[in-house]
């Protein structure tokens, strides 16, 4: 009988594992392929968040105009005294519920009944609240979405917003400030919201890092510089009380509100204009 010799009897059996250069390889590949996608992914992220503060800028910008048909065309009230015009300041929440001084001094109980989910939009992206009184007042310092108060609507204690009368604090309309919309010059270009971070007296976060504050800082008030520009998204505070400085968190320009309701990305460098934040201002280095 004729033996048959096999035509693959030179293959080599089928080899077991990978070699130790060939895990190397591997890793490598993995390792390179994770430094590019991560910028990838932060940016993402990034965008993703930025996108959540503009909608709910809008939102609150919708509340804010909602508040001025219910007061006959009165702005959003800034950081108010305990009484105006003779009356004591109240707000009533959306659950009926009646409040008076501390509650009512700040712009985010006065809009709370305006639209649903207020505390989650304010606060957007710290921690929500409790829903007690005592925690949402404290909470109520530091949203971060600011008001323009201090030019717009009247800010108590800053910038001489109200004046004595003989009924009490009044509205000192014929300065500075805007109290109705039918003074509004350019609804277009005049802010009532941007993204803030807490300030606390010198270029320095506050006791919350991530916190907002419930007014946001000019970069002129009362004859002084507050800030000044330092890049696109960076800000030199010059030292003074607590404020709310203009900040965009994920982005390098800052989420605007306007009085006409529409939202735009400002960098710093543009919100320098002091004509963008005081209905009065006719140059860019405009001071009351």
């Amino acid at each position: 009988m004729t033996s048959v010799t096999p035509k693959h009897n030179t293959i080599r059996a089928f080899r077991q594992g990978f070699t130790l250069i060939e895990l190397l390889v591997v890793i490598s590949v993995i390792v390179l392929l994770i430094g590019i996608l991560l910028p990838v992914l932060g940016s993402a992220r990034n965008a993703a968040s930025n996108t959540i503060v503009l909608n709910n800028l809008r939102q609150t910008s919708a509340a804010y105009q909602a508040y001025q048909l219910d007061f006959s065309e009165w702005v959003l009230l800034g950081f108010t005294p305990a009484t105006l015009e003779g009356e004591i300041v109240e707000v009533t929440t959306s659950n009926g519920l009646t409040l008076g001084i501390p509650w009512s001094e700040r712009y985010p109980w006065r809009l709370e009944r305006y639209f649903n989910g207020v505390w989650e939009t304010l606060f957007y992206p710290n921690d929500v609240p409790d829903g007690v009184p005592s925690d949402l007042y404290l909470r109520s310092l530091e949203p971060v979405l600011g008001l323009n108060s201090i030019y717009v609507g009247g800010h108590a204690g800053v910038g001489e917003g109200f004046v004595n009368s003989p009924k009490g604090l009044t509205p000192n309309l014929g300065a500075h400030i805007v109290f109705r919309t039918d003074e509004v010059r350019n609804p277009s270009q005049l802010i009532t919201f941007t993204e803030v971070l807490q300030r606390l007296g010198t270029d320095t976060a506050g006791s919350v890092p991530d916190a907002g504050y419930f007014f946001t800082a000019p970069p002129r008030a009362a004859g002084g510089v507050v800030w000044t520009a330092n890049g696109p998204n960076e800000i030199d505070m010059n030292p003074g009380g607590n404020v709310g400085m203009p900040y965009g968190r994920f982005a390098d320009a800052i989420p605007t509100a306007f009085f006409d309701g529409h939202v735009e990305m400002m960098s710093a460098v543009e919100l320098e204009d002091m004509r963008l934040w005081a209905n009065w201002a006719d140059t860019p280095d405009y001071n009351y």
